[in-house]
């Protein structure tokens, strides 16, 4: 971390001797992130779950992002998901100007063609905590390189701590599998698992009117205790869900875990829509440690489907997205999985006459039996 120290007071100062010219593509974001993740792949020195680019991407595309928005990520790490939620800003501020500055990267999601940069409309726009101060130090780094001054990085565990603040979007990935010792209830159900804590915290840190879109467990969506059930039904009956997503295995560093996209925001009139449910097949890469990038685009067709969910008038189970009634959900005791409702085609084959199959076989063991009394008497004549 010494190395990452002089880094940051090195590019600092070439910062402020630029005048605050450094640029948001002066130094590629992508150099970056491939030496983040060559950190992560210690899961002994970092234990956060890390998420890769093209997901950070598909995340900050599915989230409603207005300009004026506060921002928050409560465990930050090197500060990916802001930086993909403020591109995503930034890209929406330059299309609506008509300028010709707009490409498409790797994945099929737009990016900035030039080296440009816009300001924040406040120094609180982006926010970020994170209990490591090695993570924070990345963050702060991250921010640095690309030019953003206004960040609001602060060493706050948002597990732990008390946080009084609201804000309009918030996009986390919750620590998986942490066990909770500070007392937290839900509907008077004692909450021990960290995971959910952290989605609840998540809930009572929106503002009136906010958003958010939170990596979750499989095991957050379809447990049957207590614990997962109240937090489910809190989501639930107190604020808008509007689309689960489910991942496949194998996305993330250092783990196979099942996970998926959880999407929900704060809703004044207390609508209740139906929940719309996605199954992404695959990334766009092969699920392997090479990671190798395949000929598909899927990520940008799950950002489309989601925002033209309502207008699709076909709602098969059998089929990749469907809507599921608040009142079929609330049977299976809000169980949020997808593999819960989605429902699988089996096509019957037919064999044959079962009489036939039956003489079939018996023609085969006789055939058998005969070669093995050819071989049985070959074997004792030479002998």
């Amino acid at each position: 971390m010494d190395i990452i120290n002089s880094i940051y007071k090195e590019t600092e100062n070439l910062g402020s001797s630029l005048n605050g010219t450094i640029t948001y593509y002066d130094i590629d974001s992508a150099i970056f992130d491939d030496l983040y993740e060559k950190i992560m792949k210690k899961p002994e020195k970092f234990q956060n779950l890390y998420i890769p680019r093209h997901i950070r991407y598909l995340m900050a595309s599915l989230t409603q992002i207005n300009y004026s928005d506060r921002i928050y990520d409560p465990m930050c790490g090197n500060g990916g998901l802001l930086l993909s939620v403020y591109e995503r800003i930034m890209i929406k501020e330059y299309e609506s100007q008509n300028q010709d500055v707009i490409d498409t990267d790797n994945d099929g999601f737009s990016t900035l063609r030039y080296s440009l940069m816009a300001n924040l409309p406040s120094p609180d726009t982006l926010n970020g905590s994170d209990p490591n101060p090695q993570q924070l130090l990345l963050s702060a780094l991250s921010f640095q390189l690309r030019g953003i001054k206004k960040a609001n990085l602060q060493p706050n565990n948002f597990i732990q701590d008390n946080i009084s603040e609201h804000f309009d979007v918030i996009i986390a990935n919750p620590p998986f599998g942490q066990k909770f010792n500070k007392p937290h209830q839900i509907n008077e159900v004692v909450i021990k698992n960290a995971e959910i804590v952290f989605i609840d915290k998540i809930a009572d840190t929106l503002s009136p009117t906010g958003r958010a879109t939170i990596i979750v467990s499989e095991g957050f969506l379809s447990n049957t205790n207590s614990q997962h059930m109240q937090c489910r039904k809190k989501l639930f009956t107190q604020y808008r869900l509007e689309g689960v997503i489910s991942l496949p295995s194998g996305i993330f560093l250092n783990t196979q875990a099942k996970s998926s996209i959880l999407i929900l925001s704060k809703d004044e009139h207390n609508n209740r829509p139906d929940v719309w449910f996605y199954e992404l097949q695959n990334d766009g890469y092969t699920n392997d440690r090479a990671k190798r990038r395949t000929k598909e685009f899927p990520l940008p067709e799950v950002v489309k489907a989601f925002r033209e969910r309502q207008y699709n008038s076909q709602n098969k189970r059998t089929e990749t997205c469907f809507f599921v009634s608040f009142e079929e959900i609330q049977r299976n005791d809000y169980n949020l999985s997808y593999s819960r409702y989605k429902q699988f085609n089996y096509e019957r084959q037919d064999h044959g006459d079962v009489c036939e199959m039956m003489q079939e076989i018996i023609h085969n063991e006789r055939d058998i039996q005969n070669i093995l009394n050819e071989l049985e008497s070959t074997f004792i004549w030479k002998k």
